[in-house]
């Protein structure tokens, strides 16, 4: 007995030890020499622990075994999945570049339709309701919004973070400095819509969990076999992977074969499985036990175990009497095998329903399977097409050199490789019908990883080609005027700057005017003003000529072969349009400069400075008559908007020109106040009619609108330089004596006089005035709402003074 322990010990893991663990295992043989065998307690330990270690090397191997089973039958599933993984598409990035101060540069489409912005905000170039409109979306929108406030910062930082969105959509964002000559000059951010592919990670981390959870609870069963007096001992997993008891079982390595193992077995494999058993038992046998079999559950279901033995040896290297193996649930497995079956039929099926169009050819090219979409798309049946040429079936030709192309599926049969079909490929149909079409074709591999045929997948892509060619336009043409756009500008100033074009001219054209417009009549009558502009220029320009936009009211126009005569000719004739394109009542005023390059020592960077400082100089000449006809246009059609606040524009004018009187100002002075009373309201040109013309109170949203007026008008009067003085006194115009008035808080002397009288006439002439809500005051009860309020809200002084005109001016 000594011996026979020290043997099987000292043997078994001679094989799958290093030098290091063969010292070792020498020590623990010189250990074992010295034991005292006759203490039966401690001989015993030492058998089963030498038995129990034994069993989980065999169990290993065998995991190993089931392990490698399972991933033949995974690889045999993704080989299928893989004839139908030719057919997806993938998605582009969401790209979005902005400078240091956080200006939007540019955006690609994707990047609008990821963030679902609305295009008036991408066509107003409007950054901070953009980025509100991107952290709206946001469900943990702080550290977003922090990186956007620091976008001035010179950071080397490149990061990468997810972006969690309330509807539930997860975008990765690559974030990466933008350098230019060594010098950050902004940020690139790219987001990837990565919700089905987070979605996929958890799903898979999930599965995951679950086989460890499994393989922890597997009840992996461990057996002993002694072939000498037919005993088998069983652990207790062994019992519960079929239901039952271990405690209704011998477990001193006694049990009888037949009530622990040959009679769970079904009737259908019982005799074949106890037959291999017995004739691998029988006398002992070398190598590895394996068979797979069912056995009845406790519950009366049938659990299929695959289990693997093998008989060890003893320390003179014969075999042993005893065989140890383990017992491994595999129904699950049998389960992926009958799924795996099913899901040939169901990917068949899928390839014949999907929408795009699935051609099937056997290994000589013709053609096998066709789904619905490619008959449609080729216009052949699935009975017309079986057995013939691919080619005849699938014609392709080249879009623009109309030569027919080469058989995809020839190419695939020669380089047994998934290809790609060529860029500007058309299928034509049957009936002579010709469609755009994309995707690829790859070979069916056989389990011997022979070539069986190919499939063909392919799409019709008119709808996706004409949303190309509209994103292809848009990169090079401007989207409100359909001029090019400044890209395509600076490329044709490049491609045009060849001897042959010589003398070679610029054009830069710069609204007047158009911010004034955007701020008092909002951004769409601006554009109009770009988009008449764009149309006159382009009419008075050659066919040949490159007119672009090249900024928000800039414009360009490059002439080949032209001199500056012909260029001031342009000049003129455009001017001359421009006078019969009004929009409204607005007149339409642009200044131009130009120069000529006419040699290779004029750089063209330099030839185009020039015309920029000419258009400058110009416009400094021009600009102060062009801003007082825009204030002229403004208050024109503030009058157009609401006919009560001409009325009442015009009473509070000749109230201040009769102050400015009384006070005994200068004459120029007196003009000033009348010309204020006329422009004190002319920032309400940007409210809404809604709220200007509304009959009853207003909520208080219109009243925070109202309220913007005072502001509205100080931006556009001090356009001008003449009106800035002007401009101050509308600011203050609702300054309260004590205070408590708006925008600026501003009491007492630190208002200035003309606003004070404008607080008291303004305020007279709407008491005396009709209101919907209310009827008017008289003279005596606004004058006493006056005195009522002067110390407070008006200039006391000032209220007196007012006071005594009105009382004897009847007109008043």
């Amino acid at each position: 007995m000594k011996t026979s322990f020290l043997f099987i010990f000292a043997a078994v893991p001679l094989t799958s030890l290093n030098p290091g663990k063969l010292t070792v295992r020498r020590g623990m043989a010189i250990a074992l020499r010295d034991w005292n065998w006759n203490d039966l307690a401690q001989t015993t330990a030492l058998a089963a622990a030498v038995f129990f270690i034994l069993a989980l090397f065999i169990f290993a191997a065998k995991l190993r075994r089931s392990t490698s089973i399972i991933k033949l039958a995974a690889e045999e599933k993704t080989d299928l999945a893989a004839l139908l993984s030719a057919a997806l598409e993938s998605t582009a990035d969401g790209l979005l570049v902005i400078n240091s101060d956080g200006i939007r540069t540019c955006c690609n489409q994707r990047f609008i339709e990821m963030w679902q912005i609305p295009r008036d905000i991408i066509d107003d170039h409007d950054d901070e309701k953009m980025y509100a409109h991107m952290l709206a979306q946001l469900s943990s929108p702080e550290t977003f919004s922090a990186e956007i406030q620091g976008l001035g910062s010179q950071s080397e930082a490149i990061s990468t973070d997810m972006l969690y969105l309330s509807d539930g959509r997860i975008f990765e964002r690559y974030s990466q400095p933008q350098r230019q000559e060594q010098q950050i000059i902004g940020r690139v951010w790219s987001f990837r819509d990565i919700t089905e592919q987070k979605r996929s990670e958890d799903e898979l981390r999930a599965s995951e969990s679950r086989y460890r959870s499994v393989i922890t609870v597997s009840n992996t069963g461990v057996w002993e076999y002694q072939r000498e007096n037919k005993y088998l001992w069983c652990s207790p997993e062994y019992f519960e992977m079929i239901g039952h008891n271990p405690a209704d079982y011998p477990m001193d390595g006694r049990a009888n074969i037949d009530e622990v193992w040959i009679n769970h077995l079904h009737p259908e494999d019982r005799q074949h499985t106890v037959n291999q058993s017995m004739a691998y038992l029988a006398n002992g046998s070398d190598g590895m036990y394996e068979s797979c079999f069912r056995m009845k559950h406790l519950d009366g279901s049938w659990v299929w175990i695959c289990a693997r033995g093998q008989t060890l040896r003893n320390p003179d290297g014969s075999l042993s009497s005893l065989t140890v193996g383990t017992n491994i649930n595999i129904t699950g497995r049998k389960q992926i095998e009958t799924q795996l079956s099913n899901e040939k039929e169901q990917f068949k099926t899928t390839l014949l329903s999907v929408s795009d169009g699935v051609i099937s050819t056997d290994v000589q090219g013709r053609a096998a399977i066709m789904n619905k979409v490619a008959e449609q798309l080729t216009g052949w049946t699935q009975e017309e097409a079986a057995g013939r040429p691919i080619d005849e079936v699938f014609s392709i030709v080249n879009e623009f050199t109309r030569e027919r192309c080469t058989s995809p599926v020839a190419t695939v049969l020669l380089t047994k490789e998934s290809i790609d079909l060529a860029n500007h490929t058309l299928l034509v149909s049957k009936d002579g019908t010709e469609r755009p079409i994309e995707d690829s074709a790859a070979p069916i591999v056989d389990a011997q990883g022979c070539i069986s045929g190919v499939v063909l997948v392919f799409r019709d892509i008119t709808e996706k080609k004409k949303r190309l060619d509209e994103i292809r336009y848009l990169s090079f043409y401007d989207h409100l005027t359909g001029l090019y756009n400044r890209r395509f500008y600076e490329a044709e100033c490049d491609r045009l700057d060849k001897e042959r074009n010589w003398p070679l001219t610029i054009v830069l054209g710069d609204v007047n005017g158009l911010k004034l417009i955007n701020d008092s009549l909002g951004h769409a009558a601006g554009d109009q003003i770009l988009v008449k502009t764009a149309k006159a220029i382009k009419k008075a320009c050659r066919a040949d000529d490159i007119v672009a936009r090249i900024g928000g009211d800039e414009f360009a126009v490059l002439l080949p072969e032209t001199d500056g005569f012909e260029a001031a000719q342009l000049v003129n004739r455009i001017k001359v349009l421009l006078k019969e394109e009004t929009s409204g009542d607005l007149e339409i005023s642009v200044s131009f400069g130009y120069e000529t390059k006419t040699s290779e020592t004029d750089a063209i960077e330099a030839v185009s400075k020039k015309a920029e400082d000419t258009m400058y100089h110009n416009k400094l000449f021009e600009r102060p008559s062009i801003r007082g006809k825009a204030i002229e246009n403004i208050i024109a059609a503030l009058n157009s908007k609401s006919k009560k606040e001409e009325a009442h524009s015009k009473r509070v004018s000749d109230l201040c020109e009769k102050m400015g009187t009384a006070l005994g100002m200068e004459e120029y002075k007196i003009k000033e106040m009348k010309a204020f009373g006329l422009l004190h309201d002319i920032g309400k040109i940007a409210l809404s009619e809604k709220t200007l013309n509304k009959s009853g109170m207003l909520t208080e949203y219109e009243w925070l609108e109202m309220k913007s007026h005072s502001e509205i008008g100080f931006r556009i009067l001090n356009t001008n330089n003449d009106m800035a003085e002007i401009a101050e006194y509308v600011l203050a115009h609702h300054e309260r004596w004590d205070g408590k008035g708006y925008p600026k808080g501003l009491k007492e002397q630190e208002i200035p006089i003309p606003s004070r009288i404008c607080a008291i006439t303004d305020a007279y002439d709407a008491m005396i005035s009709n209101r919907s809500y209310r009827l008017p005051l008289t003279k005596d009860a606004a004058l006493a709402e006056l005195r009522i309020n002067a110390g407070t809200q008006f200039d006391p002084e000032l209220v007196r003074l007012f006071a005594d005109i009105v009382e004897r001016d009847t007109s008043c």
